[in-house]
């Protein structure tokens, strides 16, 4: 350090400059010194090769040249300026590609006097880069714990808090200050007045923290509603740092979705099981999605073949039950050819049963994904229709006239025999009340009093005087039934007459002739 020092160095003082230099040249290090204006004196240390340097080369040279500055605060420049007047400084630098950490000081010579300046600098340029990579890291983590949508909270096994994100804090609804402090127990029991059963929640922590090494899970749920999942894995390896990790979850609507999906979907199956009509959904593979309690009913298919939900296999036993089996198959494949196409016909049974079969295709956001069968059993319908098809000759061909009319006494229909017993076309008296058919010399109201009779004894029978349209007067016999709908309700009157004039006329005509007789009048 005499040649350092600026002193004349003896032998022992050679020994230790070479000493000096070897440990320095091992190093990977950079130490200089300066005299008091700032130029260079000595340099020497394994560090400067990187500056493209070699031992004692910047000697005389001052470092306002070496830095190509004039800026007296420039930072080394500042700190020798620093260490001239006393202090000891330290400073980094990014210089030739490198990052250096350095310290200068004063270089004092004989009677303590300042005679310059030595400094050391190590070359940290790869610690540098670590701890720059890892604040990058650690901002990174913290960006993305901020913009996750789970609340993170992360304690140690001292019940510390280690770090949390803004998630968190506003999910719980706790003060800043509260988890900044740091203590898990005061952030526990600020949220338990929260919760529906605080009691659960600690001693489910409780357990969790005495149970480190293994994974949890449970559910939070709040006074006002909320609900909350709460996770925590187990430790990523072994002998990993005991912290417990909490990830909460808001699954609110999620629940309150799934409560109403799942009454939606009680609603349809209750809506699916009550309909009349068998239902069957395949999708576009094939296979059964769907089906109700009518379906299996109606074509008597067993439970084990729906519900393998293999549709051919459904297709197959139903065939022995048709009557024009090839047509049915022809029809389904068509439609299974052409998933947009609808369609509508009719399959008859071997047993006389009936059944309509509508087909359209089932459609998610615009896209065919499967294909609705609908079968109803029309086998009464069409019996009933063929009754009601005979029942309609009989009335068309009935001599005596028949009047369908309202409760309230309207005309809804007539025969051909009402159209010529009272001499009114049937367009004349639909929508009429029966009252202008009656005889003026009807007592008044008679339509509601024999409406009235009917409700009462469900039968009303009597005779009628009625009037014809040409003027010309008659009598009837009259019988006025209810007719009621498939649920026996009331719904209609049927009003039919029997033309009795000419026999009321030729009563009177008899009752006059033994009139006659009995006063001795027509004797010889």
């Amino acid at each position: 350090m005499d040649e350092i020092s600026g002193a004349t160095p003896g032998a022992s003082g050679r020994d230790r400059q070479q000493m000096l230099r070897l440990l320095a040249d091992q190093m990977p290090v950079v130490i200089w010194t300066t005299d008091p204006d700032l130029k260079f004196v000595s340099s020497m240390g394994g560090g400067l090769p990187l500056l493209g340097l070699t031992p004692d080369r910047l000697a005389g040279m001052s470092l306002f040249e070496y830095f190509g500055t004039t800026d007296e605060e420039f930072a080394p420049i500042a700190a020798h300026r620093r260490a001239l007047a006393g202090e000891s400084v330290s400073y980094q630098l990014a210089w030739s590609n490198q990052v250096y950490s350095a310290q200068v000081q004063p270089l004092r010579g004989p009677g303590d006097r300042i005679e310059g300046v030595v400094g050391v600098a190590l070359d940290v340029t790869d610690r540098d880069r670590a701890e720059k990579e890892l604040k990058r890291l650690v901002a990174l983590l913290r960006s993305t714990l901020d913009s996750t949508e789970d609340g993170i909270l992360v304690v140690d096994d001292a019940g510390r808090i280690v770090t949390y994100n803004r998630r968190f804090v506003e999910m719980w609804g706790i003060p800043e200050e509260l988890v900044e402090a740091g203590d898990d127990d005061k952030a526990i029991a600020y949220v338990l007045d929260q919760l529906v059963d605080p009691g659960l929640m600690v001693t489910r922590t409780m357990d969790h923290y005495a149970h480190l090494d293994t994974e949890t899970y449970d559910l939070l749920k709040f006074k006002n509603g909320r609900v909350f999942e709460r996770f925590s894995p187990a430790p990523s390896a072994p002998g990993a740092e005991r912290v417990r990790v909490w990830s909460f979850r808001d699954i609110t609507d999620r629940i309150r979705a799934d409560e109403e999906r799942s009454r939606s979907l009680s609603l349809l199956e209750a809506t699916l099981e009550s309909t009349a009509d068998g239902l069957l959904v395949v999708d576009t593979d094939g296979k059964i999605v769907s089906y109700n309690r009518k379906f299996v009913e109606m074509w008597r298919i067993p439970e084990s073949v729906v519900a393998s939900g293999d549709d051919a296999r459904a297709l197959a036993f139903v065939l022995d039950q048709l009557k024009a089996p090839d047509s049915f198959l022809k029809k389904v494949r068509d439609l299974y050819d052409h998933p947009d196409s609808q369609s509508f016909d009719w399959l008859e049974f071997h047993d006389g049963r009936v059944f309509e079969r509508y087909s359209q295709p089932q459609r998610v956001g615009g896209a065919t994904i499967g294909r609705v069968w609908s079968f109803r059993d029309v086998s009464d319908r069409l019996r009933m229709e063929e009754i009601l098809r005979r029942q309609a000759r009989t009335f068309e061909h009935m001599f005596d006239a028949v009047i369908v009319t309202d409760l309230s006494g309207g005309i809804l229909d007539c025969n051909p025999g009402a159209e010529k017993m009272f001499g009114y076309s049937r367009e004349a008296m639909l929508g009429k009340n029966p009252e202008m058919l009656l005889s003026p010399a009807e007592e008044r109201d008679k339509t509601a009093k024999m409406l009235d009779g009917m409700r009462h004894t469900g039968r009303w029978q009597g005779s009628v005087r009625f009037r014809r349209n040409d003027g010309a007067r008659g009598t009837s016999e009259t019988v006025v039934v209810p007719h009621s709908d498939e649920y026996g309700r009331l719904t209609a009157a049927i009003f039919v007459h029997r033309d009795v004039t000419a026999v009321k006329e030729l009563e009177r005509q008899l009752r006059e002739m033994q009139g006659n007789e009995d006063s001795g009048m027509g004797r010889g």
